[in-house]
């Protein structure tokens, strides 16, 4: 007996492969992600408030520069590498973390003496004020005006203290 799926689904967020300490995440277009876990001082996750009909759940690398990088969870091969780094860092990364956040959340996964503590914060564009009155209230829903910028995402103090502590 053959089965169908009910729904048949086209994955939109790549395929990740594992090479020597190097993670590829190759997306949907053809473009090619690589990340060198020899420079990864900090492992966590995120999430926006983008889903369902985008991707809004993210791994996140931080390299010992300060840089990041993240791949979607919903990428194949995702079980697969949250198994290999969970072997490499001794940490358990195959537990799903912020399953049920619908908001911008985060968290550090690896080291584990920071896991729970938040990876990122985010900083508001230049300029903005919080909303003080009903118009500047329906703005900020809308996204219009000073409140349709992006904010922008930061590292906190805790991952900022571990790449100075470590040198990594």
């Amino acid at each position: 007996m053959t089965t169908h799926p009910i729904i048949d689904r086209h994955n939109d967020s790549g395929s990740i492969v594992i090479k020597h300490k190097t993670i590829e995440w190759t997306l949907p277009d053809g473009d090619n992600i690589s990340i060198n876990l020899g420079t990864v001082g900090v492992i966590g996750i995120y999430t926006t408030d983008s889903g369902p009909y985008a991707d809004d759940w993210f791994l996140a690398f931080v390299h010992s520069n300060g840089a990041w990088q993240e791949i979607s969870v919903y990428a194949d091969g995702y079980d697969e590498l949250t198994s290999y780094l969970s072997g490499l860092y001794d940490t358990d990364l195959t537990t799903p973390s912020l399953t049920s956040s619908t908001v911008w959340a985060s968290a550090i996964r690896y080291p584990k003496h920071l896991a729970g503590k938040e990876l990122f914060v985010l900083q508001p564009p230049k300029g903005y004020k919080p909303p003080t009155n009903l118009l500047q209230i329906l703005k900020s829903g809308l996204g219009i005006g000073a409140y349709g910028k992006d904010w922008e995402m930061a590292l906190t103090d805790w991952v900022k203290s571990e790449l100075e502590k470590t040198g990594t």
